[in-house]
C-alpha cells in the first residue's frame, strides 16, 4: 500500500557491495556488484546491475533496475526507464535465420 512504500523511502539505505564480477547484458559486459541477501536490511536499495545472493535463489538485478528490500524481507524490483527499440520494415538478417 502506499503507506508501506512511503515508509520504506523515508528509511532508504544505501547498501554496500561485498565484490563485484563481469556480467554480460545486452549492450555488453558490465561490472555487477555482488550483495549477500541476508546482510541487506530493510529500506535498502540497490541499483542495478547487481546479483543478490541467497542460500536458495539468485536475484539478478538489471542495469536500469532498482531492488529495494521491503519491511517484510522481501525484494521488490522496480523497471527504470529502458531505451525503446525502434521497429522498422528493415530485415534483420540474423532475426530472419533463426525465426524463419
Amino acid at each position: 500500500d502506499a503507506a508501506t512504500a512511503d515508509s520504506a523511502r523515508a528509511t532508504k539505505k544505501v547498501a554496500m557491495p561485498g565484490e563485484s564480477v563481469s556480467v554480460f547484458f545486452e549492450g555488453g559486459r558490465r561490472e555487477t556488484a555482488i550483495y549477500a541477501l541476508s546482510e541487506l536490511q530493510s529500506g535498502s536499495e540497490i541499483e542495478g546491475p547487481a546479483i543478490l545472493l541467497d542460500t536458495i535463489s539468485t536475484i539478478l538485478v538489471e542495469p536500469g533496475c532498482t531492488a529495494l528490500i521491503t519491511a517484510g524481507g522481501d525484494v521488490k524490483i522496480s523497471v527504470g526507464d529502458c531505451a525503446t527499440v525502434k521497429i522498422t520494415a528493415q530485415l534483420d538478417l540474423v532475426q530472419l535465420s533463426i525465426f524463419s
